[in-house]
């Protein structure tokens, strides 16, 4: 629409041919989705808008956002490049290499508060989703007389990093169940602030890690009256991910209430501690597989087909 940024995409493919039997493709492209949400100035929320009159005498509602405050705040950028070359050394054999790499820049999220208008939210800390992967295969195609051969390999890695605005549900927890702000900490595990009145921001970072190897060589034959298939496919991928939740971003954790809190319950500094919660988790797995078919064709209206396969599989 009209209230919306320009949106664009450009690309550009060249087929060369470096020899009768070589040639190379290369694909670029550059597009943008304009951003249509506006994030809108505001104020923390204050105790009379979340908790009534028991927060009456608090200091909320001071901070603002009026430093990421923007109109169309969610573009996206999206960058691509693609390589491919196939070499064919005789009749019977080919081999072909292609690499993919694409990057996807974000800046705030496609969705808007209602409550704050239509299109329209408040954010106190940028959104940021920075998505980066790369895709490399290379297949060997060959005819052997006896059977064709197919062998596929394949790498595949990507990096996410991911910042997001968790002040509101932070505030939120600040409060609740008494937990900081009326004069006393329940909770002090939620206490972001140096103080039980200090008016806090805050956002989460959650950086994600994939990787995979995959490979798979198969051996075929079509007859007249025989088909039969054989294979191998071994597999080997690695998933990480964190979440580092709630880190204050107008002060320093470690002035913290919070950080104050678990220092005496575990009796032990911490002076690296920058989020009052942290998540991880990572996993590999891997996976072997060996796989076979036969067909009978039994006369030209039936066939009889019978295949397996066996694999093993084993999650870390």
């Amino acid at each position: 629409g009209s209230d919306s940024d320009a949106s664009y995409d450009f690309s550009a493919v060249f087929n060369i041919p470096l020899a009768d039997n070589f040639a190379i493709r290369i694909v670029a492209e550059k597009a943008e989705d304009g951003g249509f949400i506006d994030n809108v100035f505001g104020h923390t929320p204050d105790g009379h808008s979340i908790w009534g009159h028991l927060l009456a005498n608090t200091e909320w509602g001071t901070a603002d956002n009026a430093h990421v405050a923007e109109e169309n705040w969610n573009s996206i950028e999206y960058t691509t490049a693609r390589f491919s070359a196939r070499w064919e050394p005789n009749e019977n054999w080919a081999v072909t290499f292609a690499h993919v790499n694409q990057s996807n820049d974000a800046h705030g999220e496609n969705s808007y508060n209602p409550f704050v208008g239509d299109l329209q939210t408040i954010e106190f800390n940028p959104y940021i989703r920075k998505d980066d992967w790369n895709l490399s295969s290379l297949t060997i195609e060959a005819d052997l007389g006896w059977a064709q051969l197919v062998s596929s390999t394949s790498f595949f890695k990507r990096d996410i990093d991911l910042e997001w605005d968790t002040t509101i549900y932070s505030k939120y927890y600040a409060i609740a169940w008494y937990n900081c702000y009326v004069g006393g900490a329940y909770n002090p595990r939620y206490c972001l602030g140096p103080n039980l009145s200090s008016d806090f921001l805050t956002k989460s970072v959650g950086p994600e890690y994939k990787d995979r190897f995959a490979q798979e060589i198969r051996l075929s034959n079509q007859g007249d009256d025989f088909d039969w298939l054989v294979g191998l496919y071994y597999e080997d991928g690695n998933d990480e991910w964190e979440s580092h939740f709630g880190m204050p971003t107008n002060f320093d954790y470690q002035d913290s209430i919070s950080l104050q809190y678990y220092e005496e319950e575990w009796g032990m500094a911490l002076p690296e501690a920058y989020a009052p919660w942290l998540s991880t988790d990572a996993t590999n797995w891997k996976q072997t597989a060996i796989f076979g078919e036969f067909t009978w064709h039994i006369n030209d209206k039936t066939d009889l087909t019978m295949g397996g396969r066996y694999f093993k599989r084993d999650n870390d």
